[in-house]
């Protein structure tokens, strides 16, 4: 049995995401209907010139719910912002880390572009997602056991933990 290190998972979020960008055009938020206001200012709030990293901790708060609005470039791009945010900051980040888990469960709603995300991750940022999903449930067995359970059997049993981000159990 191992054990998810809330500063290695902190360190690994940092490091496998670093690189990460938005290829210039692309949006993280898409607003088709014309006037929508709110969207409008998701949309400004999470623009593609602004880094995941720039994205202060209040801003994440407020807008928790965001990733599940944006495009499949634009989760990818900003759920490292999400992931950190929760586990370095895990009693404040308030509905962060359910918000996350039920987003990465596959699902008939959001298959397609939550798969379309997937695809953008590399190998080594999908296991550091599944290392999130696990780090959540040991968190908080009581409270996201069962949604933990849901999105590793849904898609991320298939991303193994990276060994970096973990310590055995005595």
């Amino acid at each position: 049995m191992f054990l998810i290190s809330q500063s290695a998972l902190a360190a690994e979020v940092s490091r496998v995401f670093a690189d990460t960008s938005l290829t210039p055009g692309t949006v993280a938020i898409d607003c088709r209907r014309e006037g929508d206001l709110d969207c409008m200012e998701l949309a400004d709030v999470f623009r593609p010139e602004r880094h995941w990293r720039t994205v202060p901790s209040t801003v994440l708060r407020v807008h928790s719910s965001a990733i599940v609005l944006m495009t499949p470039a634009g989760a990818a791009f900003y759920l490292p912002a999400y992931m950190l945010e929760a586990v370095t900051n895990f009693a404040e980040s308030d509905v962060i880390p359910e918000v996350l888990i039920r987003f990465l469960t596959v699902n008939d709603r959001n298959k397609r572009a939550l798969m379309e995300m997937v695809s953008l991750l590399s190998s080594e940022q999908r296991g550091i997602v599944r290392a999130f999903v696990e780090y959540c449930n040991q968190r908080e067995p009581d409270t996201y056991s069962d949604l933990c359970q849901a999105a590793v059997s849904s898609y991320w049993w298939q991303e193994p933990v990276p060994q970096s981000v973990t310590e055995s159990r005595a």
